[in-house]
């Protein structure tokens, strides 16, 4: 689905994602709740990929409550298309929408679940990395280093593997900051 607005997000050294230009991702936000109400007609598929996306903008702006309540749409909506992939970003993505909210024993109940699915299902090896981050900044954020800097270790090992620059990139910042939290605690 293309977006006529700039999602483009950093990391933060909270490892928490901000968005590039805040005014794009209220715009964004609004765009796609109208459209939603606009089109009853719209299908499952369609459908999912709104809520999905508005779970993920809502997120960023910090509409946790909100974040939560579209990413738990995708969510059911993924699993009845019965698309194993979908359904575990769909989970990854809504556990951060928890962990964003501070709900941190949910959060990361739906990781490991999701992290489990992955490891166990050939197929989902093209996502098992988009897990690890995640689920590794869930524990940075909660102060659990060493975990999570194993997590971003294996994040990274499956980003080396796939060499795409710029998730190897975003998962070494990461690491970086990581081991410094280490290394001065």
């Amino acid at each position: 689905m293309q977006m006529p607005f700039d999602l483009t997000t950093s990391l933060g050294s909270n490892l928490k994602e901000k968005a590039k230009d805040r005014d794009q991702f209220v715009l964004a936000r609004n765009y796609l709740i109208d459209e939603i109400d606009a089109n009853s007609d719209l299908g499952t598929s369609e459908l999912r990929d709104r809520y999905s996306i508005l779970g993920y903008i809502c997120r960023i702006l910090n509409e946790n409550e909100e974040s939560i309540q579209f990413a738990h749409k995708a969510f059911e909506l993924s699993k009845k298309l019965n698309m194993i992939l979908l359904v575990v970003v769909d989970q990854v993505r809504l556990a951060s929408s928890y962990q964003y909210a501070g709900k941190f024993e949910t959060a990361d109940d739906m990781f490991k679940d999701a992290i489990d699915v992955c490891e166990n299902y050939q197929p989902l090896d093209e996502v098992i990395d988009f897990a690890y981050q995640n689920f590794a900044k869930s524990l940075f954020e909660q102060g659990k280093y060493m975990e999570s800097k194993l997590y971003f270790e294996k994040a990274l090992n499956v980003r080396e593997e796939k060499g795409i620059e710029e998730l190897k990139a975003s998962t070494q910042f990461a690491l970086d900051i990581v081991n410094s939290k280490i290394y001065t605690h």
